[in-house]
Protein backbone atom coordinates (compact mmCIF):
# COMPACT_ATOMS: atom_id res chain seq x y z
CA UNK A 1 0.00 0.00 0.00
CA UNK A 2 2.74 2.30 0.98
CA UNK A 3 4.51 1.84 -2.57
CA UNK A 4 1.45 2.27 -4.79
CA UNK A 5 0.73 5.49 -2.67
CA UNK A 6 4.31 6.31 -3.45
CA UNK A 7 4.05 5.52 -6.80
CA UNK A 8 0.70 8.02 -7.23
CA UNK A 9 2.55 10.61 -5.87
CA UNK A 10 5.52 10.09 -8.26
CA UNK A 11 3.31 10.14 -11.41
CA UNK A 12 1.05 13.33 -10.01
CA UNK A 13 4.45 14.93 -9.80
CA UNK A 14 5.88 13.65 -13.36
CA UNK A 15 2.64 14.61 -15.15
CA UNK A 16 2.80 17.81 -13.52
CA UNK A 17 5.86 18.82 -14.61
CA UNK A 18 5.68 17.02 -18.16
CA UNK A 19 2.56 19.48 -18.74
CA UNK A 20 4.10 22.44 -18.11
CA UNK A 21 6.92 21.99 -20.71
CA UNK A 22 4.85 21.32 -23.41
CA UNK A 23 2.56 24.38 -23.05
CA UNK A 24 3.69 27.55 -24.44
CA UNK A 25 4.42 30.14 -22.23
CA UNK A 26 6.62 33.26 -22.63
CA UNK A 27 10.27 34.08 -21.64
CA UNK A 28 11.59 37.31 -20.82
CA UNK A 29 14.90 38.71 -22.69
CA UNK A 30 17.01 41.80 -22.45
CA UNK A 31 17.00 43.77 -25.48
CA UNK A 32 20.44 45.90 -26.00
CA UNK A 33 19.62 49.36 -25.90
CA UNK A 34 20.47 51.81 -29.25
CA UNK A 35 22.67 54.20 -29.01
CA UNK A 36 24.55 57.05 -30.82
CA UNK A 37 28.12 59.49 -30.60
CA UNK A 38 27.92 62.79 -31.57
CA UNK A 39 31.90 63.91 -32.19
CA UNK A 40 32.24 67.84 -31.35
CA UNK A 41 34.94 68.16 -33.99
CA UNK A 42 32.92 69.33 -37.47
CA UNK A 43 33.68 66.58 -39.78
CA UNK A 44 32.66 63.19 -40.98
CA UNK A 45 32.77 59.43 -39.18
CA UNK A 46 33.35 56.78 -42.39
CA UNK A 47 33.20 54.13 -40.88
CA UNK A 48 33.02 51.91 -37.36
CA UNK A 49 34.21 49.09 -35.49
CA UNK A 50 32.78 47.60 -32.30
CA UNK A 51 33.73 44.65 -29.53
CA UNK A 52 31.50 44.25 -27.56
CA UNK A 53 32.76 47.20 -25.01
CA UNK A 54 35.01 49.62 -27.53
CA UNK A 55 34.01 51.48 -30.68
CA UNK A 56 36.98 52.28 -32.79
CA UNK A 57 35.78 55.00 -35.28
CA UNK A 58 37.25 56.77 -38.00
CA UNK A 59 37.09 59.39 -40.59
CA UNK A 60 37.84 63.33 -40.99
CA UNK A 61 37.83 66.83 -39.97
CA UNK A 62 37.42 69.74 -41.47
CA UNK A 63 40.54 71.74 -41.37
CA UNK A 64 41.80 74.81 -43.15
CA UNK A 65 45.40 76.20 -43.42
CA UNK A 66 44.86 79.97 -44.30
CA UNK A 67 42.39 79.64 -47.07
CA UNK A 68 43.25 76.06 -48.41
CA UNK A 69 40.95 72.98 -47.26
CA UNK A 70 43.05 70.52 -46.02
CA UNK A 71 40.83 67.58 -44.53
CA UNK A 72 42.57 66.03 -41.50
CA UNK A 73 41.47 62.05 -41.34
CA UNK A 74 41.05 60.95 -37.31
CA UNK A 75 40.82 57.36 -35.61
CA UNK A 76 39.38 57.54 -32.27
CA UNK A 77 38.54 55.04 -29.40
CA UNK A 78 35.42 55.48 -27.17
CA UNK A 79 34.58 53.22 -24.11
CA UNK A 80 30.66 52.58 -24.22
CA UNK A 81 29.84 51.15 -21.43
CA UNK A 82 32.09 53.60 -19.11
CA UNK A 83 30.50 56.49 -21.70
CA UNK A 84 33.73 57.95 -21.93
CA UNK A 85 36.49 59.15 -25.14
CA UNK A 86 39.63 56.93 -24.47
CA UNK A 87 41.59 58.85 -27.23
CA UNK A 88 41.51 60.65 -30.63
CA UNK A 89 44.27 61.11 -32.64
CA UNK A 90 44.66 62.79 -36.37
CA UNK A 91 46.67 61.96 -38.54
CA UNK A 92 48.47 65.47 -39.04
CA UNK A 93 50.69 64.98 -41.94
CA UNK A 94 48.00 63.51 -44.28
CA UNK A 95 45.86 65.58 -46.16
CA UNK A 96 42.97 63.34 -46.62
CA UNK A 97 40.57 61.25 -44.52
CA UNK A 98 40.61 57.67 -43.49
CA UNK A 99 37.84 55.32 -44.75
CA UNK A 100 37.92 51.89 -43.06
CA UNK A 101 38.77 50.76 -39.39
CA UNK A 102 39.56 47.44 -37.92
CA UNK A 103 40.52 45.79 -34.37
CA UNK A 104 42.61 43.11 -34.87
CA UNK A 105 44.80 41.09 -32.20
CA UNK A 106 44.71 43.93 -30.30
CA UNK A 107 45.78 46.30 -33.03
CA UNK A 108 43.63 49.07 -34.41
CA UNK A 109 44.53 49.13 -38.58
CA UNK A 110 43.16 52.13 -40.40
CA UNK A 111 42.92 52.10 -44.09
CA UNK A 112 42.59 55.73 -46.16
CA UNK A 113 43.19 58.61 -48.77
CA UNK A 114 46.21 61.11 -48.93
CA UNK A 115 45.11 64.14 -51.63
CA UNK A 116 46.44 64.31 -54.28
CA UNK A 117 46.13 60.56 -55.23
CA UNK A 118 47.56 58.23 -53.07
CA UNK A 119 46.46 56.24 -49.99
CA UNK A 120 47.78 54.68 -46.59
CA UNK A 121 47.60 51.72 -44.29
CA UNK A 122 48.20 52.84 -40.38
CA UNK A 123 48.81 50.76 -37.45
CA UNK A 124 48.48 51.70 -33.95
CA UNK A 125 47.96 50.25 -30.46
CA UNK A 126 45.26 49.84 -28.64
CA UNK A 127 46.40 52.95 -26.58
CA UNK A 128 46.38 54.80 -29.84
CA UNK A 129 50.02 54.23 -30.19
CA UNK A 130 51.73 53.99 -33.69
CA UNK A 131 53.05 50.86 -34.66
CA UNK A 132 54.11 51.12 -38.33
CA UNK A 133 52.36 52.32 -41.68
CA UNK A 134 52.68 52.37 -45.33
CA UNK A 135 51.67 55.26 -48.03
CA UNK A 136 50.25 53.68 -50.84
CA UNK A 137 50.20 54.18 -54.69
CA UNK A 138 46.06 54.63 -54.29
CA UNK A 139 43.17 55.04 -52.26
CA UNK A 140 42.30 52.56 -50.02
CA UNK A 141 38.51 52.12 -48.96
CA UNK A 142 38.34 48.73 -46.89
CA UNK A 143 39.58 46.42 -44.97
CA UNK A 144 39.03 42.51 -44.43
CA UNK A 145 39.62 40.40 -41.77
CA UNK A 146 40.35 36.91 -42.91
CA UNK A 147 41.84 35.00 -39.87
CA UNK A 148 45.41 34.28 -39.83
CA UNK A 149 45.79 37.44 -42.40
CA UNK A 150 44.37 41.05 -43.68
CA UNK A 151 43.40 42.56 -46.91
CA UNK A 152 43.15 45.86 -47.89
CA UNK A 153 41.60 47.00 -51.19
CA UNK A 154 40.84 50.19 -52.85
CA UNK A 155 41.35 52.15 -56.03
CA UNK A 156 43.23 49.26 -58.58
CA UNK A 157 44.83 47.52 -55.61
CA UNK A 158 44.72 44.90 -53.57
CA UNK A 159 47.16 44.38 -50.16
CA UNK A 160 47.23 41.21 -47.98
CA UNK A 161 49.33 41.78 -44.74
CA UNK A 162 49.65 40.52 -41.20
CA UNK A 163 48.86 42.66 -38.35
CA UNK A 164 52.25 43.08 -37.34
CA UNK A 165 52.82 44.93 -41.04
CA UNK A 166 54.22 42.20 -42.69
CA UNK A 167 52.85 42.18 -46.75
CA UNK A 168 52.07 39.10 -48.19
CA UNK A 169 51.16 40.49 -51.42
CA UNK A 170 50.40 43.44 -53.16
CA UNK A 171 48.72 43.74 -56.61
CA UNK A 172 47.72 46.50 -58.78
CA UNK A 173 44.43 45.15 -61.38
CA UNK A 174 43.41 47.21 -64.24
CA UNK A 175 40.62 46.72 -66.24
CA UNK A 176 39.86 47.57 -70.26
CA UNK A 177 36.51 49.47 -70.78
CA UNK A 178 34.69 49.99 -73.84
CA UNK A 179 36.67 53.17 -75.21
CA UNK A 180 39.33 50.85 -75.11
CA UNK A 181 41.02 52.05 -72.32
CA UNK A 182 43.15 50.47 -68.83
CA UNK A 183 41.75 51.93 -66.72
CA UNK A 184 41.93 50.98 -62.28
CA UNK A 185 39.24 48.10 -61.49
CA UNK A 186 37.68 50.24 -58.64
CA UNK A 187 37.47 47.78 -55.31
CA UNK A 188 34.70 49.05 -53.21
CA UNK A 189 33.47 46.22 -51.24
CA UNK A 190 35.01 42.73 -51.15
CA UNK A 191 33.01 39.53 -49.90
CA UNK A 192 35.26 36.04 -49.60
CA UNK A 193 32.98 32.61 -49.65
CA UNK A 194 34.48 29.33 -50.48
CA UNK A 195 37.69 30.39 -51.49
CA UNK A 196 37.22 32.72 -53.90
CA UNK A 197 37.44 36.74 -53.73
CA UNK A 198 34.00 38.68 -54.90
CA UNK A 199 34.42 42.49 -55.36
CA UNK A 200 31.97 44.96 -56.48
CA UNK A 201 32.67 48.56 -57.63
CA UNK A 202 32.27 51.15 -60.58
CA UNK A 203 34.25 52.57 -63.59
CA UNK A 204 33.64 54.75 -66.58
CA UNK A 205 32.61 53.30 -69.75
CA UNK A 206 32.48 49.66 -68.78
CA UNK A 207 29.18 48.87 -70.64
CA UNK A 208 27.94 52.83 -71.40
CA UNK A 209 29.72 54.44 -74.33
CA UNK A 210 29.76 57.55 -72.89
CA UNK A 211 33.25 59.13 -71.58
CA UNK A 212 31.91 59.27 -67.87
CA UNK A 213 29.23 57.61 -67.68
CA UNK A 214 29.91 55.30 -65.02
CA UNK A 215 28.90 50.93 -64.54
CA UNK A 216 28.91 48.52 -62.09
CA UNK A 217 31.68 45.84 -62.18
CA UNK A 218 32.33 42.43 -60.30
CA UNK A 219 35.88 41.02 -60.03
CA UNK A 220 36.28 37.15 -59.19
CA UNK A 221 40.01 36.01 -57.82
CA UNK A 222 41.43 33.17 -56.35
CA UNK A 223 42.72 32.50 -53.15
CA UNK A 224 46.23 33.71 -54.13
CA UNK A 225 44.38 37.12 -55.74
CA UNK A 226 44.31 35.86 -59.09
CA UNK A 227 42.04 37.28 -61.53
CA UNK A 228 39.29 34.71 -62.17
CA UNK A 229 36.87 36.71 -64.53
CA UNK A 230 35.66 40.23 -64.10
CA UNK A 231 32.23 40.82 -65.12
CA UNK A 232 30.34 44.41 -66.37
CA UNK A 233 27.27 45.31 -66.04
CA UNK A 234 24.72 48.36 -66.06
CA UNK A 235 22.10 50.10 -67.67
CA UNK A 236 23.85 52.28 -70.54
CA UNK A 237 24.80 55.97 -70.69
CA UNK A 238 23.09 56.27 -66.54
CA UNK A 239 25.38 55.89 -64.44
CA UNK A 240 25.49 53.48 -62.25
CA UNK A 241 27.63 53.28 -58.61
CA UNK A 242 28.00 49.85 -57.10
CA UNK A 243 28.95 50.10 -53.74
CA UNK A 244 28.49 47.06 -51.78
CA UNK A 245 28.17 43.03 -51.95
CA UNK A 246 26.80 40.92 -49.72
CA UNK A 247 26.82 36.25 -49.89
CA UNK A 248 23.76 34.65 -48.84
CA UNK A 249 22.21 31.02 -49.62
CA UNK A 250 24.39 30.32 -53.16
CA UNK A 251 23.74 34.07 -54.09
CA UNK A 252 25.39 37.34 -54.35
CA UNK A 253 23.44 40.75 -53.42
CA UNK A 254 25.00 44.01 -55.09
CA UNK A 255 23.86 47.60 -54.05
CA UNK A 256 24.12 51.02 -54.83
CA UNK A 257 23.05 54.21 -56.46
CA UNK A 258 21.91 55.57 -60.26
CA UNK A 259 22.68 59.27 -61.14
CA UNK A 260 18.75 59.90 -61.23
CA UNK A 261 18.52 58.93 -57.26
CA UNK A 262 17.23 55.54 -57.52
CA UNK A 263 18.88 52.99 -55.06
CA UNK A 264 19.59 49.75 -57.15
CA UNK A 265 19.70 46.00 -55.89
CA UNK A 266 20.77 43.13 -57.39
CA UNK A 267 21.18 39.06 -57.14
CA UNK A 268 23.70 37.66 -59.04
CA UNK A 269 24.81 33.73 -59.17
CA UNK A 270 28.39 33.41 -58.35
CA UNK A 271 29.30 33.39 -61.91
CA UNK A 272 28.43 36.86 -61.73
CA UNK A 273 25.43 36.72 -63.75
CA UNK A 274 22.17 39.10 -62.52
CA UNK A 275 19.25 37.25 -61.64
CA UNK A 276 17.27 39.69 -60.32
CA UNK A 277 17.84 43.60 -60.00
CA UNK A 278 15.68 46.34 -58.79
CA UNK A 279 15.01 50.15 -58.73
CA UNK A 280 14.18 51.76 -55.09
CA UNK A 281 13.15 54.44 -54.98
CA UNK A 282 11.51 57.54 -52.82
CA UNK A 283 10.57 60.82 -54.12
CA UNK A 284 14.17 60.08 -56.14
CA UNK A 285 16.64 60.29 -53.71
CA UNK A 286 18.24 57.13 -52.42
CA UNK A 287 21.48 55.12 -52.00
CA UNK A 288 22.26 52.13 -50.92
CA UNK A 289 25.89 51.92 -49.02
CA UNK A 290 26.12 48.35 -47.22
CA UNK A 291 24.30 45.07 -47.31
CA UNK A 292 24.32 42.98 -44.21
CA UNK A 293 23.04 39.46 -43.79
CA UNK A 294 22.13 39.07 -39.74
CA UNK A 295 20.44 35.91 -38.38
CA UNK A 296 19.12 34.81 -42.39
CA UNK A 297 17.85 38.09 -43.03
CA UNK A 298 19.05 40.28 -45.56
CA UNK A 299 19.49 44.22 -44.43
CA UNK A 300 20.45 47.04 -46.94
CA UNK A 301 21.64 50.25 -45.33
CA UNK A 302 22.04 53.60 -47.53
CA UNK A 303 20.31 56.97 -47.32
CA UNK A 304 16.64 57.70 -48.16
CA UNK A 305 15.38 61.48 -48.80
CA UNK A 306 12.68 63.56 -46.65
CA UNK A 307 10.62 66.38 -47.98
CA UNK A 308 13.05 69.08 -47.72
CA UNK A 309 15.16 69.55 -50.12
CA UNK A 310 18.70 68.46 -49.83
CA UNK A 311 17.93 66.47 -46.85
CA UNK A 312 18.07 63.13 -45.96
CA UNK A 313 17.72 59.95 -43.41
CA UNK A 314 19.07 57.44 -43.02
CA UNK A 315 17.72 54.46 -43.94
CA UNK A 316 17.76 50.44 -42.72
CA UNK A 317 15.61 47.72 -45.42
CA UNK A 318 14.78 44.26 -44.70
CA UNK A 319 14.50 42.32 -47.67
CA UNK A 320 13.65 39.04 -49.07
CA UNK A 321 15.77 36.67 -51.59
CA UNK A 322 13.18 38.24 -54.25
CA UNK A 323 14.13 41.87 -52.97
CA UNK A 324 11.15 42.22 -51.68
CA UNK A 325 11.00 45.34 -49.30
CA UNK A 326 9.64 43.42 -46.26
CA UNK A 327 10.31 46.74 -43.91
CA UNK A 328 11.47 50.22 -43.49
CA UNK A 329 13.52 51.99 -41.05
CA UNK A 330 14.58 55.48 -41.05
CA UNK A 331 17.28 57.03 -38.54
CA UNK A 332 17.58 60.73 -38.09
CA UNK A 333 16.42 64.17 -36.79
CA UNK A 334 15.36 67.27 -38.46
CA UNK A 335 17.90 68.56 -40.81
CA UNK A 336 19.01 66.27 -42.31
CA UNK A 337 21.70 62.95 -41.51
CA UNK A 338 24.02 60.96 -43.82
CA UNK A 339 25.54 57.67 -43.64
CA UNK A 340 28.23 57.07 -45.73
CA UNK A 341 29.48 53.20 -44.40
CA UNK A 342 27.95 50.70 -41.70
CA UNK A 343 28.92 47.59 -40.13
CA UNK A 344 26.76 44.30 -39.51
CA UNK A 345 27.22 42.87 -35.54
CA UNK A 346 25.55 39.97 -34.05
CA UNK A 347 22.06 41.80 -33.30
CA UNK A 348 22.53 45.39 -34.96
CA UNK A 349 24.21 47.89 -37.31
CA UNK A 350 26.43 50.46 -36.53
CA UNK A 351 26.04 53.52 -39.11
CA UNK A 352 28.60 55.63 -39.65
CA UNK A 353 28.69 59.39 -41.07
CA UNK A 354 27.36 62.98 -40.52
CA UNK A 355 24.69 65.01 -38.70
CA UNK A 356 23.56 68.20 -39.33
CA UNK A 357 20.50 67.84 -37.01
CA UNK A 358 22.74 67.73 -33.77
CA UNK A 359 25.37 70.59 -34.12
CA UNK A 360 27.43 72.27 -31.51
CA UNK A 361 27.51 75.40 -32.79
CA UNK A 362 23.85 76.16 -33.65
CA UNK A 363 24.92 79.13 -36.50
CA UNK A 364 27.20 76.47 -38.24
CA UNK A 365 26.08 74.94 -41.48
CA UNK A 366 28.83 72.45 -41.25
CA UNK A 367 28.27 68.51 -40.72
CA UNK A 368 29.31 66.56 -37.12
CA UNK A 369 30.56 62.65 -37.03
CA UNK A 370 27.70 60.83 -36.17
CA UNK A 371 27.90 57.40 -34.80
CA UNK A 372 24.75 55.09 -34.46
CA UNK A 373 24.07 51.84 -33.88
CA UNK A 374 20.64 50.04 -34.30
CA UNK A 375 19.28 46.96 -32.50
CA UNK A 376 17.43 44.91 -34.49
CA UNK A 377 13.65 46.32 -35.48
CA UNK A 378 14.22 49.26 -32.49
CA UNK A 379 11.68 51.80 -33.13
CA UNK A 380 11.09 54.55 -30.80
CA UNK A 381 13.47 57.65 -29.80
CA UNK A 382 17.28 58.13 -28.33
CA UNK A 383 17.48 60.47 -26.31
CA UNK A 384 20.72 62.89 -26.02
CA UNK A 385 22.79 63.23 -22.67
CA UNK A 386 22.47 66.91 -23.93
CA UNK A 387 19.00 67.49 -23.06
CA UNK A 388 18.76 70.28 -25.21
CA UNK A 389 18.66 68.30 -28.19
CA UNK A 390 16.02 66.72 -30.11
CA UNK A 391 16.22 62.86 -29.85
CA UNK A 392 16.87 60.50 -32.32
CA UNK A 393 13.92 59.14 -34.26
CA UNK A 394 13.92 55.61 -35.60
CA UNK A 395 10.72 55.59 -37.51
CA UNK A 396 9.19 52.21 -39.54
CA UNK A 397 6.68 51.89 -42.47
CA UNK A 398 7.15 53.64 -45.47
CA UNK A 399 5.93 53.22 -48.62
CA UNK A 400 8.94 52.86 -51.17
CA UNK A 401 7.83 52.20 -55.25
CA UNK A 402 10.00 49.23 -56.68
CA UNK A 403 10.44 48.90 -60.66
CA UNK A 404 11.77 45.30 -62.19
CA UNK A 405 14.72 46.19 -64.34
CA UNK A 406 15.21 43.73 -67.72
CA UNK A 407 17.36 45.77 -69.81
CA UNK A 408 20.61 45.07 -67.68
CA UNK A 409 23.88 44.35 -70.09
CA UNK A 410 26.27 42.06 -68.86
CA UNK A 411 29.83 42.64 -70.89
CA UNK A 412 32.71 40.10 -70.11
CA UNK A 413 35.89 42.27 -69.82
CA UNK A 414 39.70 42.17 -70.02
CA UNK A 415 41.56 42.26 -66.61
CA UNK A 416 45.43 42.42 -66.16
CA UNK A 417 47.46 42.99 -62.62
CA UNK A 418 50.83 43.46 -61.81
CA UNK A 419 53.02 43.66 -58.69
CA UNK A 420 53.66 46.88 -56.46
CA UNK A 421 55.65 47.47 -53.52
CA UNK A 422 56.14 50.48 -51.48
CA UNK A 423 57.99 51.08 -48.12
CA UNK A 424 57.00 51.64 -44.82
CA UNK A 425 55.82 55.53 -43.72
CA UNK A 426 56.20 57.09 -40.18
CA UNK A 427 53.23 59.22 -40.02
CA UNK A 428 52.56 62.02 -37.15
CA UNK A 429 49.50 61.29 -35.09
CA UNK A 430 48.47 64.56 -32.72
CA UNK A 431 45.97 64.14 -29.62
CA UNK A 432 43.01 65.83 -29.66
CA UNK A 433 40.40 65.87 -26.98
CA UNK A 434 36.90 67.08 -28.28
CA UNK A 435 33.48 66.61 -26.82
CA UNK A 436 31.62 64.21 -27.75
CA UNK A 437 27.43 63.72 -26.43
CA UNK A 438 25.86 60.34 -26.19
CA UNK A 439 22.73 59.33 -26.49
CA UNK A 440 21.38 55.95 -25.20
CA UNK A 441 18.47 54.25 -24.62
CA UNK A 442 17.34 52.20 -21.32
CA UNK A 443 18.00 48.39 -21.52
CA UNK A 444 14.74 47.15 -22.19
CA UNK A 445 12.73 43.91 -21.11
CA UNK A 446 10.83 42.41 -23.61
CA UNK A 447 8.69 39.40 -24.02
CA UNK A 448 9.46 36.27 -26.71
CA UNK A 449 6.91 33.90 -27.22
CA UNK A 450 7.36 30.50 -28.01
CA UNK A 451 6.09 29.34 -31.39
CA UNK A 452 2.59 29.45 -32.23
CA UNK A 453 0.57 26.39 -31.08
CA UNK A 454 -0.78 24.54 -33.72
CA UNK A 455 -4.66 24.53 -34.04
CA UNK A 456 -6.59 22.39 -32.08
CA UNK A 457 -4.51 22.33 -29.28
CA UNK A 458 -5.28 24.21 -25.67
CA UNK A 459 -2.68 26.50 -24.45
CA UNK A 460 -3.18 27.83 -20.50
CA UNK A 461 -2.06 30.97 -19.42
CA UNK A 462 1.21 31.50 -17.62
CA UNK A 463 -0.40 32.39 -14.61
CA UNK A 464 -1.93 29.33 -14.00
CA UNK A 465 0.77 27.23 -15.12
CA UNK A 466 2.65 28.90 -12.34
CA UNK A 467 -0.65 28.12 -9.77
CA UNK A 468 -0.52 24.60 -10.93
CA UNK A 469 3.16 23.99 -10.24
CA UNK A 470 3.14 25.59 -6.82
CA UNK A 471 -0.33 23.54 -5.87
CA UNK A 472 1.35 20.04 -7.14
CA UNK A 473 4.60 21.27 -5.15
CA UNK A 474 2.24 21.67 -1.98
CA UNK A 475 0.50 18.32 -2.62
CA UNK A 476 3.47 16.53 -3.59
CA UNK A 477 5.24 17.35 -0.07
CA UNK A 478 2.24 17.17 1.94
CA UNK A 479 1.14 13.69 0.77
CA UNK A 480 4.91 12.60 1.26
CA UNK A 481 5.01 13.93 4.98
CA UNK A 482 1.59 11.68 5.74
CA UNK A 483 2.91 8.96 4.17
CA UNK A 484 5.76 9.34 6.26
CA UNK A 485 4.00 9.71 9.49
CA UNK A 486 1.76 6.51 8.36
CA UNK A 487 5.53 4.59 8.48
CA UNK A 488 6.56 5.88 11.64
CA UNK A 489 3.00 5.19 13.13
CA UNK A 490 3.40 1.60 11.80
CA UNK A 491 7.00 1.14 13.36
Amino acid sequence: MFALKNSVVSLFFICLVVLVLLFPHPTLSTKEPAWAIVIGLKGYAMHSFFDGKNLYTCGYNYRYVGDKYEPAPFIAKYDIVEEKLEWYKVIEDVRGWAYSVLLKKGKVIIAGFSAPGNGFLICLSENGDFLWGYMTPNCLYGLLDLGDEILAYGSGQVILFKENGEIVKSLFFEVKNSLREWVPVDFKSIEYVDGKFYAVGYQFSLVSTKKWSFDGHLVCLDKDLNPLWNKGFGIENVGDHYMAISYYNDYLYVGGFDEKGNMVLMKLNTNGNPVLAKYINYRGKGSIVAIHVIDNNIYVVGNMGKQKADSSDIMVLNVNEGLQVLKTYTIGGSLGDFCFKSAGTANGIIVSGKTYSWSLNKSSTESYPVIVYWPLEFVGKIGWKNVNWEPIVVGEGYELKTVLLSNITVFKLQIRHTNIKYDKHEFKLVEQNPITVLAKTETIPTTITSPPTPKNTTTLPYATIVLLMLAGAIAYFTIKYKLKEEAHARA
